[in-house]
């Protein structure tokens, strides 16, 4: 589960762990990328310092969370909460921001708008 830090918005989100070179080994043609914070390749940002912090999300995520990149000082300072584990007494809270926005992406399933099945984010962990 994703949600914003007042919990108000909730999306259940696949949570993968992924390669540096996720993107540079399939198709490029299913590769659509909406916003990036860095210049380095998609897989390799999440495995820098900051990108330990981060995930990447799909566009319709980020509309509902209301993250624009061409904002001052752009999404890097946005965060949202992911939620790794909830059996409702417990749970693991990792307050993560984004670090990509996708728009689609082989092998996950990002969306420009509300599916009915749930969604990816991609993290280096």
């Amino acid at each position: 589960m994703i949600t914003d830090l007042t919990q108000l918005i909730q999306y259940p989100v696949g949570f993968y762990a992924v390669q540096p070179n996720v993107f540079e080994v399939s198709k490029p043609d299913f590769l659509s990328v909406y916003s990036q914070e860095s210049g380095l390749p998609l897989g390799e940002q999440l495995y820098t310092a900051k990108g330990s912090q981060s995930v990447g999300i799909g566009t319709y995520q980020s509309w509902q969370f209301q993250i624009d990149p061409d904002s001052k000082g752009g999404f890097a300072n946005k965060s949202a909460l992911l939620i790794t584990y909830d059996d409702g007494m417990n749970g693991t809270y990792y307050r993560v921001r984004p670090s990509s926005i996708y728009t689609s992406a082989p092998m996950f399933t990002f969306s420009d708008r509300k599916g009915q099945s749930s969604s990816s984010s991609s993290a280096s962990r």
